[in-house]
């Protein structure tokens, strides 16, 4: 997926959460609290399933890729 930016960790995860729209995850567990805050209205996605940056898996379920924590999302625009 062009635009995306691929994420290993909970740090990179946390480095990026308020950057970008579309994140690709790497199958795991990233366990956290995230806060998202946001000066517009745009649609984030998070993709989980990935083996590397470009491959997602055919076969991944949603539990292979995992995000525990509290997600809190503030929007000011």
């Amino acid at each position: 997926m062009k635009g995306g930016v691929f994420i290993e960790s909970t740090s990179e995860l946390n480095s990026n959460i308020n950057s970008i729209q579309t994140i690709l995850i790497k199958k795991g567990s990233y366990s956290n609290n995230y806060e998202i805050n946001s000066s517009d209205s745009n649609t984030m996605e998070l993709i989980g399933g990935y083996i590397d940056s470009s491959t997602l898996d055919p076969s991944a379920i949603p539990s292979e890729t995992l995000i525990n924590g509290n997600l809190d999302i503030h929007t000011n625009g």
